[in-house]
């Protein structure tokens, strides 16, 4: 059992809301030996519940192991109450916070360029009160220290899958249908027998079937203006509530990461108003 800070105490049954370990790693497991280590990570997302490394052994006697992140809506959020009623309120409402899902599912998944990939997913559990578990693989970590170049070089591999799930969406949108756990037909998503089909096939009089779109379609240009609302939103979400080491105000980074949160706010008031 492993206890992360906050007032949810993780355990491996909590995790797997029901389910068998087992059957969620995809091979037998030695019940007993299941560990639960809580990641001592600074995450600070407001989506972010928990980041969980789990490990134990098989029946004969071979190690296994898994990276569990638990996603939430932002109303469990602990900073949530920092924010002024009207912004918070309008946060809770929109925030996509099960985003992230999208990186196993089209457009986004099979737009990765050569070299990257996503850890293999195991299972997406429900845990209920707008909390799910996202089992994957535990990637092994290069220790060494990050550059410029290769920030850079990241960057761009990673601006190239969401810059395709962008412009594959906008087309999807004109469309009747919407990417789901398949394609899932909008003209029929009223009934309770909805179902997801093929690419190939339809469900009904007047329905089509989803459309081809390359992978390699490239987005809608965007204003300048528009670029730099979106990255002042994103860093002021992203690492806003979190650049200042509140626990560590002795920190050696503390002026670097003073002069980050003003950067940040500087980009906030001059792009968002």
């Amino acid at each position: 059992m492993s206890t992360e800070p906050g007032a949810v105490t993780w355990t491996v049954d909590s995790l797997l809301g029901g389910d068998s370990l087992a059957d969620v790693l995809g091979h037998a497991v030695d019940e007993a030996s299941p560990r639960v280590q809580v990641e001592p990570y600074a995450f600070g997302s407001p989506a972010t519940g928990a980041l969980l490394r789990l490990s134990g052994t098989r029946p004969d006697g071979r190690s296994w192991s898994a990276f569990v992140k638990v996603l939430q809506h932002v109303r469990h959020w602990p900073t949530l109450e920092h924010l002024p009623p009207p912004a918070a309120e309008a946060f809770v409402t929109l925030f996509p916070w099960r985003e992230e899902l999208s990186l196993w599912e089209p457009p986004f998944a099979g737009s990765f360029p050569p070299g990257t990939r996503p850890p293999h997913l195991f299972r997406v559990v429900e845990l209920g009160d707008d909390r799910v578990a996202v089992w994957m693989e535990e990637v092994d970590a290069d220790p060494s220290p990050w550059t410029v170049e290769r920030y850079a070089r990241a960057a761009g591999m990673l601006g190239r899958p969401n810059a395709a799930a962008l412009a594959t969406r906008e087309a999807i949108a004109s469309t009747g249908f919407e990417p789901a756990t398949g394609w899932r037909c909008r003209c029929a998503t009223a009934s309770p027998g909805a179902r997801a089909h093929s690419p190939t096939t339809s469900c009904g009089p007047g329905c089509r079937p989803p459309p081809t779109v390359s992978p390699n379609a490239v987005a809608s240009p965007a204003s300048a203006e528009e670029v730099a609302a979106a990255y002042a939103g994103t860093l002021l979400l992203r690492s806003g509530f979190t650049a200042i080491p509140y626990d560590d105000l002795g920190s050696p980074q503390l002026t670097r990461r003073l002069a980050l949160t003003r950067f940040i706010l500087d980009a906030a008031q001059r792009h968002l108003g």
